[in-house]
């Protein structure tokens, strides 16, 4: 991570290696968020849409090493957000899915979900918001 984003980073909490799955169809949104997440504490894996995103998620269950948080974006091609959480609930109820999507409000963005989503960024997201997010559900 370049200096002048690590210094205006600096002071926000950072990860302690959880496992994070990012679900994103444009590559500049999933190498942002790969940069930051490992830069702060966090192991990260990437999956371009959703269909790639249920199988990498049913890997991990069946391997015994299951991701903490899905950052999942709500429309992708393929399968798109709701879809593949809606696969990945059904594989584990307890999974944490936070939804990303530069459309509608939160409360329109969750509607119809399920699982519920455990969170909503909305795009264009700034790294800080994404970071304290992360931190919040990974904390509830």
């Amino acid at each position: 991570m370049n200096q002048r984003l690590g210094n205006t980073l600096q002071g926000l909490p950072r990860g302690h290696g959880q496992r994070l799955l990012v679900v994103d169809d444009e590559a500049l949104v999933r190498d942002i968020c790969l940069e930051a997440l490992q830069a702060f504490g966090y192991q990260v894996e990437l999956a371009v849409d959703g269909a790639e995103g249920v199988e990498a998620y049913r890997r991990a269950h069946q391997q015994a090493r299951p991701f903490a948080l899905v950052l999942m974006d709500l429309t992708m091609p393929r399968m798109d957000g709701r879809a593949a959480a809606k696969a990945i609930g059904e594989m584990d109820p307890e999974v944490r899915i936070v939804i990303t999507s530069g459309r509608g409000s939160d409360r329109k963005l969750m509607e119809g979900f399920h699982p519920q989503p455990k969170g909503v960024l909305q795009k264009p997201f700034d790294l800080g918001d994404l970071l304290l997010e992360v931190r919040r559900v990974l904390s509830e």
